[in-house]
């Protein structure tokens, strides 16, 4: 009896110092590493997401896993999330967990519906990838390819297709082009447009060019 009373003594000792208390929060903003922006959930998002993390499994071990968005609670505790991953690492319970594709589309969901799109428009740079030549830009030429980059609805994809141009924003991030497919990425978002926008964007770039 006094074995079993031992053994349970140290699992409960155990449970406390791998940090697997519950998460509960009032208030959870999420941090987007690559736009350095960060956004508050609201109580509706807060209780669903809770919910999925502890329900979740959690491994007791940190991964090395670069992460691109973190989830700070409360309590101080910082959730890094690899949206390329589909996973977690809290730092401070020394765990990690791996979502599910069904976990992972809600998450990225979420991302995405909290962290839009917003690019000011600005002189920029355009680079052409064959030939290694750039054009400047200027804020009045860039205006209407703008409004299409705000207007859209970016998916949170790492873009590892072909592109043929990139533009060069003030903040010094790249927004890469492909002509062919009408498709855009930036900091780790893809959009495509649509058949007619992707004409006149590429009728643009072609003018720009033979100037």
């Amino acid at each position: 009896m006094k074995k079993v009373l031992c053994c349970l003594l140290i699992l409960i000792i155990f449970a406390a110092l791998t940090g697997c208390k519950r998460y509960e929060s009032s208030e959870i903003s999420l941090h987007d590493v690559y736009l350095d922006a960060t956004f508050e959930l609201t109580d509706q998002q807060e209780k669903e997401l809770l919910k999925l993390l502890n329900k979740a499994k959690w491994e007791y071990s940190i991964t090395k896993t670069a992460y691109d968005y973190e989830f700070v609670l409360d309590d101080g505790r910082n959730l890094r999330y690899s949206s390329f991953a589909g996973l977690f690492n809290d730092k401070e319970g020394n765990r990690h967990m791996e979502l599910t594709k069904k976990q992972k589309k809600y998450v990225d969901s979420l991302i995405m519906e909290l962290s839009k799109v917003q690019i000011e428009a600005s002189d920029m740079k355009l680079n052409q990838d064959s030939t290694k030549q750039c054009v400047n830009v200027t804020k009045e030429q860039m205006q209407d390819i703008v409004n299409i980059w705000n207007a859209s609805d970016w998916d949170l994809d790492h873009y590892g297709g072909r592109y043929d141009y990139w533009f060069v924003l003030e903040t010094e991030q790249f927004i890469l082009y492909d002509t062919e497919s009408g498709v855009f990425h930036y900091v780790g978002r893809t959009m495509t447009v649509s058949n007619e926008q992707r004409q006149q964007i590429n009728a643009f770039i072609e003018q720009l060019f033979a100037e």
